[in-house]
């Protein structure tokens, strides 16, 4: 079982993947990156013309399905980034040392991702110029689309998301987060963490995080207590609760009552004579005398 961690940078890093995925995907779907300035073309996320004259692809120098082809090798990358860092999400924390491998992977893909990304946009950057020679048009009638600016925006926008990400993790995993409320799906009290296993913390069994130990929004704690931790009670403590256990009774009237079946280490009953024949109380319960009166007069 899991529960939902509370990290903003954690937070922050899986929508940084989503807007970047979202991104690479609208600037993938158009055709045309480029538009000639000067014919009747209209803008927008994708680029629209009325004429093939006003809309330039890179398709006349056979570059296109290599642009396209790291594009959309980078969004599966991404989407496998993503991925990945909500399993480590919803396996923390009682999983944390065993899926923190999860976040870390994540990173290392969105940063593979976003460079696909910014490869495929830089490839066909360099291939503007030389479809401007071979349509013999000077560079400022050539227009880039916004799709383009979206493809690169979202590439790099996945580098700081993973970053956010790899801080996010390194957090929750040092459990250094503070106390916080979340979304909880429950947590298996069955298994021991680093973090209670360094501090010696095992509680029988029981796994519940030390006061500092935040890696959970609601820590578990157990329910009842457990009676293999309560040390039994000493004879003292017995006189004073005016009780002893059945198991006990025999031996410590045995050794309270002691002097008592010796009549030679008495001193208040004469040589020769027995003292009266002692009968211990059925039952378990000692009457105790009472404590002598102080009297200051």
């Amino acid at each position: 079982m899991a529960v939902i961690t509370c990290d903003p940078f954690y937070w922050c890093g899986l929508l940084g993947y989503g807007v970047g995925i979202l991104f690479m995907i609208v600037g993938t779907g158009t055709t045309h990156w480029l538009i000639d300035s000067n014919g009747p073309g209209t803008g927008g996320l994708f680029w629209m013309c009325q004429s093939s004259d006003h809309c330039m692809s890179i398709t006349s120098n056979d570059n296109e399905s290599t642009v396209q082809a790291l594009l959309i090798s980078g969004i599966v990358v991404a989407a496998l980034a993503l991925a990945m860092a909500l399993m480590f999400l919803l396996k923390t924390p009682s999983g944390a040392p065993r899926s923190k491998n999860l976040a870390h992977l994540s990173w290392v893909m969105a940063m593979v991702a976003g460079l696909l990304g910014i490869i495929g946009a830089g490839y066909y950057g360099v291939n503007i110029f030389s479809v401007i020679k071979m349509r013999l048009r000077p560079v400022t009638d050539i227009e880039l689309g916004y799709s383009f600016a979206l493809n690169l925006a979202g590439s790099i926008l996945l580098f700081f998301s993973g970053m956010s990400i790899w801080t996010g993790a390194s957090r929750i995993i040092n459990g250094s987060l503070p106390h916080s409320q979340g979304l909880g799906f429950g947590s298996d009290a069955n298994i021991m963490t680093i973090s209670d296993a360094r501090l010696g913390n095992t509680n029988g069994g029981y796994c519940y995080p030390p006061p500092h130990y935040s890696t959970v929004c609601q820590p578990y704690y157990p329910a009842e207590f457990d009676p293999k931790q309560v040390p039994p009670p000493t004879y003292d403590e017995l006189q004073l609760q005016g009780t002893l256990p059945p198991a006990y009774s025999s031996q410590y009237v045995s050794q309270s009552l002691s002097p008592v079946t010796h009549a030679s280490k008495r001193e208040d009953v004469p040589q020769g004579q027995q003292p009266p024949p002692y009968h211990p109380p059925s039952h378990s319960r000692v009457e105790l005398p009472p404590p002598p009166q102080y009297n200051p007069t």
